[in-house]
């Protein structure tokens, strides 16, 4: 288990600068749907469709959750007169 040790930690040092910029780039993609999706530019199928593509690890209940959470949000802000 020793040998390989150096290369190791090199290994995981490049995986966890992979999953911050992946994680940046996730934010900002979310960020982005959050708002072309309040301000009407897309629906709930191409909000679906840009899951699948976008992060295709997302399983379908992932899928229909993150559509709930933006159909909730966006009937919240409507309530509320901000949309």
């Amino acid at each position: 288990m020793v040998r390989g040790r150096r290369q190791r930690e090199e290994v995981l040092r490049k995986a966890d600068l992979i999953w911050s910029r992946k994680e940046r780039e996730l934010r900002a993609f979310f960020d982005d749907l959050f708002d072309w999706f309040m301000e009407g530019e897309i629906d709930v199928a191409e909000v679906d469709n840009l899951l699948r593509l976008r992060i295709p690890i997302l399983t379908k209940e992932d899928r229909a959750k993150i559509i709930q959470m933006l159909l909730d949000a966006k009937h919240e802000l409507e309530i509320e007169g901000v949309i």
